[in-house]
């Protein structure tokens, strides 16, 4: 998960280098609700970056059935793949 995490950031952080000016509305579902939820509130403001005129390029998400407690995976088939801790 923290991998894909960090992809997920990585892929955010390109995107606003190479449109500058942009502004973002990040969104999922289910896990892709997960992984943008992730990325909203569990990054640096700094990272995400500004436009020239000083707005923030991260405007809004969309997050639609996440699953955003993962602790409810640890006990089933599911976190075979995913390897999660309490």
């Amino acid at each position: 998960m923290k991998s894909i995490q960090e992809e997920v950031s990585l892929a955010f952080k390109k995107a606003v280098i190479q449109f500058p000016n942009a502004k973002f509305i990040v969104g999922g579902h289910s896990a892709g609700a997960n992984m943008a939820a992730q990325l909203v509130f569990h990054t640096d403001p700094k990272e995400l970056n500004f436009t020239s005129d000083g707005h923030f390029q991260l405007v809004g998400a969309f997050l639609v059935s996440g699953i955003y407690d993962l602790r409810e995976l640890v006990h089933t088939t599911i976190n075979d793949a995913l390897n999660l801790s309490p």
